[in-house]
């Protein structure tokens, strides 16, 4: 509205001028000229422009346009004037400076000379967006700044995003981003009309990636491996990372697509003792959007402890046995069944045979180590065997006494004398007094039942020492009888006449 005014304002100043010129042309005998458009030093984007104007009329005229700048050209246009004495020309011009000279010759022959400088700019504005440095660009924010600056010292008019941005040099704003995809219209014009667009797209992803790790996040991971393989599913990640004990040990994404669930690994080193220690997982995108999720790694590589109570020998065909075990234990398992440990507290009843019973109990604690406990029980349903050989009497005063008994039988008594019993049999020698000896023989099992037996042995003193040293005794008599009895009968010979 305003050129318009300025336009409208310019001609009613031309034609008062020509006016002027025409009567005051009369007088000098030269035709009126008044070149209308462009305006002397105007700027133009267009290298085709239109010389208009007003003269004589039916004047004719010569339009030259010569080159300032450039290959200095020189272009000339014919043209005659309306009865009015109102002509308008289109022209050619050169990106520069150009001089347009006109020439007005009227049907009398007379003259007139008007001149006009035209600036002709169609080159775009240059800028550089330094913010963001890339188009498509990726980010996690939720609001971004541009920024631009000028390569040469020219009036720009700046738009971002529809928002005129003053430029000194250097012009920048902060847009909000929604998720996904922004698009922002980056509009330049100078003072002509020169018109640069480029367009910023800005992706904008505040999405964390998704992890699921092989634990329940909060809880805690007891182990009995001090390599331990930590792992589980990750989605949306490029890098993911364990904490242990404040160190940042790097963890291992298996190959894949990245917006797919992938498994993951790290292998961690507890050892060599027992410990636990908070542990945190971070997963990350490649725009730094990260989950996290955070465990206690207990390990624990020591077995479980069961203490066992119970009577090892009995008469009775069932025993209880009562026990603790450690914290964690639920249940222990013996025979194949299960028994609950309430408090870690825990009783069973078990049926024995005859003999030496062993009751395994095994139990699994949270780490898995496992543990065995094992109560030795002994149940005698009747007494023990007890058979015994002929006692054999040795020189002096000894007797040899042998037999069998149960296998379990660990001793025999015999008189006041004890004897081990080796798989079930014994050997004892013993010592007797002179005449009848009664020994006793006795086995006891585990739990107290016995089997006994007597032997009545007779002591060969008298009875078998001394027979032998009076037949001895006799023998030696009767050789001193014999060697008399040969002397008397030679001392008989060699008397005789």
């Amino acid at each position: 509205m305003r050129r318009t005014c300025a336009m409208l304002l310019l001609a009613a100043v031309v034609m008062l001028l020509v006016s002027v010129l025409v009567r005051t042309g009369a007088a000098e005998d030269i035709p009126p000229l008044a070149v209308l458009t462009p305006r002397p030093y105007e700027w133009t984007n267009n290298t085709t422009c239109t010389i208009s104007g007003v003269t004589a009329p039916n004047a004719t005229l010569k339009v030259t346009v010569d080159e300032l700048t450039g290959a200095k050209l020189s272009r000339s246009y014919d043209v005659r004037a309306d009865s009015d004495g109102r002509f308008a020309v289109p022209v050619e011009i050169c990106v520069g400076f150009n001089l347009v000279t006109v020439n007005a010759t009227d049907v009398l022959g007379r003259s007139s000379v008007a001149k006009v400088e035209v600036r002709c700019d169609n080159i775009p504005p240059h800028i550089i967006i330094n913010r963001p440095p890339a188009s498509p660009y990726y980010t996690n924010l939720t609001n971004y700044t541009i920024m631009l600056t000028q390569t040469c010292d020219c009036q720009y008019i700046v738009f971002i995003g529809g928002v005129e941005v003053r430029m000194t040099g250097v012009a920048q704003r902060t847009v909000d981003l929604v998720e996904g995809e922004n698009r922002f219209e980056v509009r330049v014009r100078d003072q002509v009309w020169n018109e640069l667009v480029l367009w910023v797209v800005i992706f904008s992803d505040t999405t964390p990636p998704v992890l699921e790790p092989d634990w329940s996040v909060g809880e805690e991971e007891v182990t009995n491996h001090a390599l331990l393989r930590f792992g589980g599913n990750v989605t949306g990640a490029t890098r993911i990372s364990v904490t242990l004990n404040g160190l940042v040990h790097p963890g291992i994404i298996v190959a894949g697509d990245p917006n797919a669930s992938r498994r993951w690994y790290c292998d961690l080193d507890l050892g060599p003792a027992d410990g636990a220690w908070e542990t945190t997982v971070r997963a990350a995108d490649a725009l730094g959007n990260m989950a996290e999720g955070t465990v206690r790694i207990v390990l624990d590589m020591t077995p479980p402890v069961i203490i066992l109570q119970y009577i090892s020998a009995t008469l009775v065909p069932r025993v209880q046995i009562n026990g603790t075990a450690e914290a964690g234990i639920d249940s222990i398992l013996v025979d194949g069944q299960d028994y609950a440990v309430v408090d870690g507290q825990f009783s069973v009843v078990q049926p024995l045979r005859h003999g030496w019973n062993t009751v395994i109990f095994q139990a699994v604690d949270e780490a898995e180590n496992h543990a065995t406990a094992r109560a030795r029980v002994f149940y005698s349903q009747r007494r023990p065997l007890l058979a015994l050989q002929a006692p054999e009497t040795l020189g002096g005063d000894g007797v040899r006494i042998r037999g069998s008994t149960d296998g379990y039988i660990l001793n025999v008594s015999v008189g006041t004398r004890v004897f081990p019993v080796v798989n079930g049999t014994f050997d004892a020698i013993v010592n007797l007094t002179k005449g009848e000896n009664g020994l006793d023989v006795r086995v006891v099992d585990p739990a107290g039942a016995m089997s006994n037996a007597r032997v009545e042995v007779r002591n060969g003193t008298p009875g078998a020492v001394m027979p032998a040293l009076a037949i001895t005794m006799g023998l030696v008599a009767l050789l001193i009888s014999l060697v008399a009895i040969l002397s008397r009968q030679r001392w008989r010979r060699a008397g005789s006449p």
